[in-house]
């Protein structure tokens, strides 16, 4: 499950279409997942996320930061409508009995509000010199919402 730094951030209703993290609208604010990894793997990351269109406050250099471990992407926010996705690779698994975090904030400056709709983590495995996904199909390992299990 998600943990938030911050006390404006809100769930959606989690139907269909509603199940997101609310409310970014500063740097200050932050989700953050601990997961756990047996061994170091690598992991092909995708971060879900909208903004809203009509908002005049979104700048042309707002970012959306995306911290594991030693690694941080920056995505660059478009003001347009519908769900934008951004992929990373990171490799987790590395710190102390394989616990890592995965943080997500806006870029310093944000002046937009932003919507999470999710984040996947995709197992990557390295053949014959090239990396490409352990499995067919991609999972979602970690979204905004909570998990049964």
């Amino acid at each position: 499950d998600a943990s938030f730094l911050s006390n404006t951030l809100t769930f959606g209703d989690g139907k269909k279409g509603n199940d997101y993290v609310d409310g970014f609208t500063s740097s200050a604010q932050s989700v953050i997942w601990q997961v756990r990894v047996p061994k170091p793997q690598r992991f092909r990351l995708t971060v879900r996320y909208a903004c809203d269109p009509s908002n005049s406050r979104m700048g042309e250099d707002e970012v959306l930061v995306v911290q594991t471990g030693a690694k941080t992407g920056e995505f660059l926010i478009l003001p347009k409508s519908g769900i934008q996705e951004e992929t990373m690779e990171v490799l987790l698994g590395t710190r102390f009995r394989g616990r890592d975090e995965i943080r997500i904030h806006l870029g310093n400056g944000a002046r937009g509000s932003v919507r999470l709709y999710g984040v996947k983590l995709m197992p990557l495995e390295e053949t014959d010199g090239e990396i490409r996904p352990q499995f067919e199909r991609e999972e979602d390992k970690t979204d905004t919402g909570t998990q049964e299990g």
